[in-house]
């Protein structure tokens, strides 16, 4: 089927087949291969985090855990909250998504010479060489992530969760299997790094390549204007989050090294990214869909509550499940 496209997706959801459908419908075909995915995720991720525990030290494990930090930014603050934005509003026009694209290319240029250029005093900070040497590789994440910040919004946006979930576990399939072969040949924490950005880069290519968008190099201040009330809210949002999910991550490398960071990232981050894969799905898929009934209170609450109910009927078996197997 051809895609929902920008100023025409507000009349299609209403009036067509989405609308002849209901949103319900849509809704559980988006849960559906979300927790598709997360489940191909665990099966994909324990079995790796066991094998590189094994090709790794946990002095590796902390060095890739540093450098992590600054790739995981790179995702947060990519795209400036205005791919939130592009889903987010029911009036998109093709300024709206060149202009984004202007703005992150730009942003994230700056981000990634920034971090290039901070690379000394970022190992400094965690007194680590190896962290210095292994920044600007990672701050390729910046130009990586952020090129694809369009297109992912529009899947997003045009109710796309099957090619959503294609590239995401694409992605995960592409760095596991890699991170496990550089391990196996004497990378080290390379390993993790270099995975790393080929999983973001093979996740942005088929995410492009579902949209077919091309970029344009034109900027519109009117444009940017219109998005920028809720992307730059989305923004803040973001940067808090990722202040309170990785804070622990800098205190622990500051102050008790490299080696105790590598043990409490493979201790905690295995766990937590099973949980917020399974625990985002909801909310991810929903997001456009909450968007367009934002006005409809009542319909709106219902929704927001069956979301709730169905995470956590579906998301309390697989914790329950990573409590048993936490042992061994």
């Amino acid at each position: 089927d051809e895609p929902i496209r920008r100023d025409e997706t507000a009349s299609v959801l209403t009036s067509g087949s989405v609308g002849k459908k209901g949103f319900g419908k849509v809704a559980l075909a988006a849960l559906f291969w979300s927790y598709l995915r997360s489940i191909l995720a665990l099966l994909i991720t324990v079995p790796t985090a066991v094998i590189l525990a094994r090709l790794l030290t946990p002095s590796e494990f902390g060095i890739a855990a540093a450098a992590r930090f600054f790739a995981q930014l790179a995702a947060y603050l990519s795209s400036g909250g205005l791919g939130a934005a592009i889903i987010r509003t029911n009036a998109l026009r093709d300024e709206h998504l060149s202009s984004v694209f202007v703005f992150t290319t730009v942003v994230n240029l700056l981000a990634f010479a920034a971090v290039s250029l901070a690379s000394p005093w970022i190992g400094e900070f965690y007194n680590s060489a190896e962290v210095a040497g292994v920044m600007p590789f990672v701050a390729l994440n910046f130009l990586v992530v952020g090129s694809f910040t369009v297109p992912q919004a529009l899947l997003s946006r045009d109710l796309r969760y099957r090619e959503m979930s294609t590239a995401g576990t694409s992605d995960l399939f592409v760095s596991s299997v890699s991170a496990c072969v550089f391990a196996w040949t004497g990378f080290g924490y390379w390993s993790l790094v270099i995975s790393d950005v080929m999983g973001a880069v093979v996740k942005g290519s088929i995410t492009s390549y579902y949209t077919r968008w091309r970029p344009r190099l034109h900027f519109s201040r009117e444009a940017f204007r219109e998005l920028a009330s809720f992307g730059l809210g989305s923004y803040a949002a973001r940067l808090l989050q990722h202040a309170a999910l990785n804070l622990d991550n800098l205190v622990i490398g500051r102050f008790l090294g490299l080696t105790a960071l590598g043990f409490y990232d493979k201790g905690f981050a295995v766990g937590n990214q099973l949980f917020q894969k399974l625990t985002v799905a909801g909310p991810v898929v929903s997001f456009r869909i909450l968007a367009i009934i934002q006005e409809d209170a009542e319909r709106f609450r219902r929704a927001y509550r069956k979301m709730i109910l169905s995470v956590t009927l579906l998301g309390y078996p697989f914790f329950a499940g990573l409590i048993a197997v936490a042992y061994p």
